[in-house]
């Protein structure tokens, strides 16, 4: 209330938000740009039903995490889980 009192305008809110999000931005960036490098497929079968194109069948998640982390800065390095967890679109 006194801040209210002497500027008519509310705080905001410092107690709350996704902290992780901001802290890990960089990373979330690089990974996406890292992931969207790679030639897509279309997909054999409906092909103008749908709009999910695939990578090759010998990628793995696991060889394109060690991929990127071979090429990543050691600041920019992720775990294989939050590699995992990321979803992006092609």
């Amino acid at each position: 209330m006194k801040h209210f009192l002497k500027t008519g305008t509310l705080m905001t809110e410092r107690c709350d938000g996704n902290r992780k999000e901001l802290a890990f931005r960089e990373k979330l960036a690089a990974v996406k740009t890292f992931i969207s490098g790679f030639n897509c497929n279309e997909p054999h079968y409906c092909r103008g039903k749908t709009k999910t194109y695939y990578l090759a069948a010998e990628l793995s998640i696991n060889k394109i995490w060690h991929m990127y982390n071979a090429q990543a800065a050691n600041n920019l390095k992720v775990k294989k889980a939050y590699f995992r967890n990321i979803q992006y679109a092609f």
